[in-house]
């Protein structure tokens, strides 16, 4: 059946390519003429090959119907039945290939749809989860941020605070270095005050009460010196021009300022005294003689009390400041009987009492100076004091408050 139709097929074809090239001769020699002869038959010419190629293709067109009815004839007379049995048996199977195909086709795209759905919902969670990260990581820059930016600040004021410590630090050691350079020679100059050959000097200043201490008797070692100065006034004056340096300063200076000061004003006064001494010499020791009882008038003598009490309370707790208390002239706190004549000097008798009260303030005080001196110097050896009110007064640093 193939070659019948093949063999059709050239007939046409050849067919046709011949009257193709009849056409083109034709057009060919026809477009000669016209070309040689008058040009007024060109177009009559064109025309005529257009009709006649026209009816060529009319021609072929009423030919194909025909034509596919003998192909048709020639292929049912070819094929024999048991052909067509294999065929429609090939084309059962293929159509069972292509329902299973179908099938499988369709089983995939549902299978598709399940994997696209789960796989949405995997991307859409892994969004989620990815969008929840995100938020907490910013979340946490953002913390972080702002705690760096709070630790950076407190970094920058310790950063000052160092700053300022050390720039504290360099002033405490300057003044630390100076201190120590001050103390260098503090020690130096006490070393140098401590030599055996250097005797301790001890400045007394007090009213008429201490004329009759024969100085020279009390201690080999000390230079005593005795300064009767009757009021606090003349003290301080004296002490502002006075050019030596003393190691210990004995003030009886109370008794007659209390005649015509309140107990308040003797206080600073005396005080006064004391800081402006201090401040001039540095290392100084200061013993403070309370008043001594009075019987000339019950006024002073309460006045003397209240003075004694405001020095303790003045005073308690202040370095190198000693007192010097006469309270052992007193009995069940009033004054003895015995008394000279104006009421207010000490008599013999009354020197008598302090001596025999002030013989271990005495003792004490030159076991002080011989510790300061060296150990030439022997208290059991010392001549008896003389008579008056500030043998305890002198010597006594060791009742101290």
């Amino acid at each position: 059946m193939q070659s019948t139709i093949d063999t059709n097929t050239d007939h046409q074809g050849s067919h046709g390519e011949h009257s193709e090239t009849s056409m083109k001769q034709s057009y060919t020699k026809d477009q000669h003429v016209n070309t040689d002869e008058n040009g007024n038959y060109a177009d009559n010419i064109k025309k005529a090959s257009i009709w006649a190629y026209r009816n060529y293709c009319e021609k072929a067109i009423e030919n194909i119907p025909q034509s596919i009815k003998q192909l048709k004839l020639t292929a049912v007379e070819t094929i024999q039945p048991a052909d067509v049995t294999a065929l429609k048996k090939k084309v059962q199977l293929l159509d069972d290939e292509i329902q299973s195909l179908k099938s499988q086709l369709q089983t995939e795209k549902g299978n598709n749809v399940l994997l696209q759905e789960q796989f949405n919902s995997t991307i859409k969670h892994e969004q989620s989860m990815l969008e929840d990260t995100r938020n907490q990581i910013k979340l946490m820059v953002s913390s972080n941020n702002n705690e760096i930016d709070f630790k950076s600040k407190r970094l920058e004021e310790k950063n000052e605070e160092i700053t300022q410590l050390t720039s504290s630090l360099n002033i405490v050691k300057k003044k630390l270095d100076e201190a120590q350079d001050e103390i260098l020679q503090l020690k130096s100059n006490i070393s140098a005050s401590l030599d055996e050959t250097t005797p301790r000097s001890i400045q007394k200043e007090g009213t008429s009460n201490i004329q009759g201490i024969h100085v020279e008797k009390l201690t080999r070692a000390a230079d005593i010196k005795k300064v009767i100065q009757y009021t606090l006034d003349d003290t301080s004056e004296f002490l502002s021009t006075f050019t030596d340096t003393p190691d210990m300063l004995v003030l009886h200076s109370l008794t007659n300022d209390l005649k015509t000061k309140q107990p308040t004003q003797c206080i600073d006064r005396l005080f006064d005294i004391v800081s402006e001494a201090s401040s001039k010499w540095p290392l100084l020791k200061c013993v403070i003689s309370f008043t001594t009882p009075r019987r000339d008038s019950i006024t002073n003598f309460t006045n003397a009390q209240i003075i004694n009490a405001l020095l303790k309370q003045k005073f308690s707790g202040v370095d190198n400041i000693y007192f010097a208390d006469h309270t052992n002239m007193l009995v069940n706190g009033n004054l003895m009987t015995i008394c000279s004549e104006d009421k207010i000097h000490l008599n013999d008798k009354e020197y008598q009492y302090l001596q025999a009260t002030s013989k271990e303030q005495y003792i004490l005080g030159c076991t002080f100076l011989y510790h300061l001196q060296g150990p030439e110097v022997n208290p059991d050896r010392d001549q008896t004091v003389d008579e008056d009110e500030e043998v305890g007064v002198i010597m006594n640093d060791f009742h101290c408050l």
